[in-house]
Order: C-alpha cells, then structure tokens, then sequence
C-alpha cells in the first residue's frame, strides 16, 4: 500500500492523527516544534476518502493505522490525535497496549 504522510525529526516517535475534516494545518506548529525537541514526528494522512463506504468506519482506521505503523517498522509510538483522531488513537492503544506509549488527545 502506498502512504501518504509527513516526516520530521529523529528520536522517539510521535503520531499525528487528524480529524474527520483535518488537515495538515491542524498539526503545523507541533511538527515545528516537536523535531527540536528530539523526536520524530510523523503525520499520515488517513485515507478517508479512498476506503470504500462500506470499509469507511473507525475501526478500518485503526487498521490502517497498525498496519502503516508495522511497514514502516515502528514498534513502538506516542499518538496524538485530534478529535476522530483522539477516536483511533483510543481505539488502538487498548487493542495494542505495548505498541502505543503515551495516548494525547
């Protein structure tokens, strides 16, 4: 599968979640600052329009999620989420308690 998402930074990883009507401008400040900081932010883009409408659901969302995070070899992770987001992010840190760190909303 092919991803589409921003990557700065080194260290610990943190993972930008948008919402249902986000954007990468949701998120602007917080890929600035926290590189600086020592980590390495990612930001993917959740494929809200191009899953099917029957596959269109959270818990679809929660797979993508796993599923970038084990191709891109990250096995362990901080997420931040921001309203649908902060959703996924819940959803995944209690299915996948030793992959998810710390859970922001």
């Amino acid at each position: 599968m092919k991803y589409k998402y921003i990557e700065e930074g080194e260290g610990e990883v943190v993972i930008l979640l948008h919402g249902l009507m986000g954007a990468v401008s949701n998120f602007e400040s917080t890929i600035k600052t926290l590189p600086k900081a020592g980590y390495r932010v990612i930001l993917p883009m959740l494929p809200l329009y191009d899953l099917s409408i029957l596959k269109t659901n959270v818990n679809e969302l929660v797979n993508f999620i796993n599923k970038f995070t084990k191709d891109l070899n990250i096995e362990t992770f901080s997420l931040l989420g921001n309203s649908l987001g902060g959703h996924i992010g819940l959803i995944l840190a209690l299915q996948h308690p030793k992959k998810v760190k710390h859970l922001i909303f």
